[in-house]
């Protein structure tokens, strides 16, 4: 006979839960959905009581987060899309020194947009596999397929992003992401298209998200003068910001921008920008989220 388990229980689980399905889905209002679909599963229908419950809340939520993200990948979007940025990132308490630096990287912005290109499946078995060190078969159970089809996915999803510019989270690179930025908040400020390209790669991708909420440019900016050239235009369109400060998002240093309420409607009036820096140091990527549903959890921008 099952046994209901207890809510407060399970609440010693939410921040392996939370952890696995923000990276699943790159937002933090879907990944507490998640959670809390699981935990009324487990209240409602438990596994037995002689079986561990952690592994079995893994494998719904890795159920539950796989379907979301299948639906999400089929729904229209308006312009691109990116990760809603937080803060903190949720993390697993229990995790180990190497475990914990794998979790932080994994909530990179970066990583959480290269990410996309896998499928929900391959998606799940990389982050158990490589990110939770889960054995192979642990991840089998967990997404319900045979040892051969978790190997494949694994290796597909490890060479799907083998590529991608990952940055690092060491202090050099946090130094550097930072001088980077205060290049751009000064060649913005000064109107300085010049400083601007020059601090970006020749092929640099920039991303905007709107959410379709506001004004945001709907699609990929790719080279350096083009998005020097946007970013400059947008810079004059908005005016002065009435506040402007560096602060880690996501594990990365990222420009908080709060600007005065526009003349048109629709227009943003806070925005969060993160870059990736290419191996020569330059920007390689640039993340602009100025959608307002998505920036609810970076904290206020006190002063200029």
């Amino acid at each position: 006979m099952s046994v209901v388990p207890h809510a407060p229980a399970l609440d010693a689980h939410r921040p392996l839960l939370e952890s696995l399905a923000y990276r699943m889905l790159g937002s933090a209002a879907e990944a507490e959905d998640v959670v809390q679909d699981t935990f009324v599963r487990a209240l409602a229908r438990p596994p037995r009581s002689d079986r561990p419950m952690r592994p079995w809340l893994v494998r719904v939520a890795c159920n539950i987060a796989r379907d979301r993200l299948r639906k999400r990948k089929v729904r229209a979007y308006r312009g691109p899309w990116l990760p809603e940025p937080m803060a903190a990132p949720p993390t697993d308490p229990r995790a180990d020194p190497e475990s914990s630096l794998r979790l932080a990287q994994t909530a990179t912005l970066a990583w959480l947009v290269a990410a996309e290109a896998l499928t929900p499946e391959q998606r799940a078995v990389l982050l158990l596999r490589d990110v939770f060190d889960w054995d192979v078969a642990e991840v089998c159970a967990a997404v319900e397929r045979s040892p051969g089809a978790v190997r494949s996915l694994h290796l597909r999803a490890r060479r799907a992003l083998a590529d991608a510019p990952i940055p690092a989270l060491d202090p050099q690179t946090l130094r550097a992401h930072e001088r980077a930025l205060h290049g751009v908040l000064r060649a913005l400020l000064e109107g300085d298209e010049g400083a601007l390209q020059r601090l970006l790669s020749d092929d640099v991708v920039l991303r905007s998200d709107g959410g379709d909420e506001v004004h945001a440019i709907g699609r990929r900016l790719v080279g350096s003068a083009r998005v020097a050239r946007v970013a400059l235009a947008l810079a004059r369109a908005s005016g002065p910001p009435e506040a402007v400060r560096i602060v880690q998002i996501n594990g990365l240093p990222a420009i908080i921008e709060r600007s005065p309420l526009h003349r048109l409607a629709r227009w943003p009036t806070t925005s969060l920008t993160s870059v990736v820096l290419g191996p020569d140091g330059r920007i390689a990527q640039v993340f602009s989220v100025v959608a307002p549903s998505k920036l609810t959890r970076i904290g206020r921008v006190r002063g200029a």
